[in-house]
């Protein structure tokens, strides 16, 4: 049995972290409730199926690649959504091994890792980016849209021309406590609109202020299942979660 030392870290107001060790159908039901509680019965009732299915999907994206946690910016107050998420996975280092001597073996060929201060722990970050297909892009962001108008059309034109990925991720731990060590990958969403390529700048910053909180807490089992969900309205996967261009569902 793995034992962990359980990662926490600070986020904005509006985002909402889900626990992927437990049934990923209830964490998408829990969070599409919340999320479209603000919104009169039958407009919950249209968009229920649809944001829930996005949501599965990408949690089970998530965890598939061996993440324990989706991080996603979802304002429950405006249901809005913004091009970005993350996901957090332990990285196995064997006992009785230098957990540094393992990391550097694990990132062998791959030069783009670089040290990173003042973040309280040891961190390693890298950074790139993708082209992504615009068709692709474009059926993704057309099935997480509930209301079909003019508006919505242009948007989604708007973000699937020249769509790209920003792929940040950062190997974090302590060296001096044993199965603290994680992988945490952040994607962001962008188009070829300068507005989404500052959107895409900015969040990239976001996230490495969240990363800059990074702390370690209590040992927990990897095979216990926490609550579905924890949301932070007070604190300030490679597989990135739903994402558009600041897509609502009202």
């Amino acid at each position: 049995m793995t034992v962990l030392v359980e990662i926490d870290f600070v986020t904005p107001p509006g985002w909402v972290r889900l626990d992927l060790t437990g049934d990923i159908g209830q964490i998408a039901l829990t969070v599409t409730d919340r999320l479209l509680a603000p919104l009169p019965p039958e407009h919950r009732a249209q968009a229920r199926g649809k944001v829930s299915a996005a949501l599965r999907d990408a949690a089970l994206r998530a965890r598939s690649a061996g993440a324990i946690q989706l991080v996603l910016p979802l304002d429950l107050d405006l249901s809005v959504t913004l091009p970005a998420s993350f996901t957090v996975q332990p990285l196995p280092v064997p006992e009785g091994i230098d957990p540094l001597q393992a990391v550097a073996a694990m990132t062998v060929g791959d030069s783009g890792f670089e040290p990173v201060e003042d973040t309280g722990v040891f961190a390693l970050r890298s950074a790139d980016e993708s082209t992504d297909d615009d068709a692709e892009t474009r059926r993704a962001l057309t099935e997480l849209v509930t209301i079909d108008s003019r508006e919505s059309r242009a948007e989604i034109d708007r973000w699937s021309t020249g769509a790209a990925s920003r792929r940040v991720r950062y190997i974090v731990g302590d060296p001096e406590t044993p199965g603290s060590w994680y992988l945490v990958v952040f994607m962001a969403n962008r188009s070829a609109d300068p507005q989404s390529q500052e959107l895409a700048d900015v969040l990239v910053r976001l996230f490495d202020l969240i990363m800059a909180t990074v702390h370690f807490g209590p040992e927990t089992d990897v095979a216990a299942s926490a609550d579905s969900t924890t949301q932070t309205p007070d604190n300030t996967e490679d597989q990135p979660g739903p994402s558009g261009p600041g897509q609502t569902t009202k």
